[in-house]
């Protein structure tokens, strides 16, 4: 196979399991406030919970439901550094942009 195919394929899988990490995350802390909480499609992005899940929640729990899918999202890249390349752990820049609302919420309600 063709190594830029290769390398191509890598990254987005990485950048998926990532994402998929993220969110799942965010899912599992929410669903521990809020047990019927889901994961929805809306305007092309992916969101978990709607406002009414929200509503109510402390800012403790806000910031726990922000940060535990900020923290998780990073934890996949560290196989994939050790299993492929090291120059792997520099898809963590494109996450930080990904999840930068998600940071920007988390100062919020710090």
């Amino acid at each position: 196979m063709n190594p830029l195919i290769e390398w191509v394929i890598y990254i987005v899988a990485a950048f998926a399991s990532m994402v998929l990490a993220h969110e799942l995350a965010h899912l599992s802390k929410l669903r521990e406030y809020r047990p019927k909480a889901k994961v929805y499609w809306e305007k092309g992005s992916i969101v978990v919970g709607t406002h009414k899940d929200y509503e109510g929640l402390t800012n403790k729990q806000l910031y726990m439901i922000y940060s535990e899918g900020v923290y998780m999202g990073i934890a996949p890249i560290f196989p994939i550094c050790f299993l492929v390349h090291p120059i792997y752990i520099l898809m963590i820049i494109p996450y930080i942009g990904f999840c930068w609302n998600d940071i920007k919420n988390m100062k919020k309600v710090r």
